[in-house]
């Protein structure tokens, strides 16, 4: 082999070389830009996922709102409810002795719609009775309607929080 074979052959090993490197470059290059691509597509994935997530947690906060301030209103109601049953059964107590002692004609209680005495209604002692049973239960004789408007309101909200998830 003579000395211009010799760098022939040098000439084509660099070449090679030289190829070589240019296309491990260009694989590089398209690694680099698939990866960048990926990251751009994930960045997107996650500002969405985000802007679902800002918007369900703002449904459920709104949906909570809503439950909070219709339990404080049923409180209210119940606590007006109470106070109405109680004075009108102190005012009927009140009737009824008077109608019984004489203060009052009997027929007082007919302005209510009802003649004579109260057979069909609890007396000061069956009253008294029915409130021991039911404490001795555990039942508070007052909780038992707000028991069913608790459970319609947390019915209500929990219906708000699927209808919230499922238009997502």
């Amino acid at each position: 082999m003579s000395w211009k074979g010799m760098v022939l052959a040098a000439i084509l090993a660099a070449l090679a070389f030289v190829g070589w490197e240019y296309r491990n470059l260009g694989a590089e290059r398209d690694v680099a830009k698939a990866e960048a691509a990926q990251a751009r597509s994930n960045e997107a994935a996650s500002q969405r996922a985000r802007a679902v997530e800002h918007k369900a947690a703002a449904s459920d906060a709104a949906a909570s709102a809503q439950y909070q301030k219709e339990l404080e209103n049923g409180k209210k109601d119940l606590d007006g409810a109470v106070a109405r049953l109680r004075t009108a059964l102190r005012l009927r107590d009140q009737q009824l002795a008077a109608a019984r002692g004489g203060d009052l004609p009997a027929t007082a209680g007919a302005a209510g719609g009802r003649d004579g005495e109260a057979g069909a209604e609890f007396s000061g002692a069956q009253r008294a009775k029915l409130v021991e049973a039911l404490e001795r239960f555990g039942i508070d004789q007052y909780a038992i309607g707000n028991d069913a408007d608790n459970t319609a309101r947390r019915l209500s909200a929990s219906q708000a929080l699927i209808q919230s998830d499922r238009q997502q």
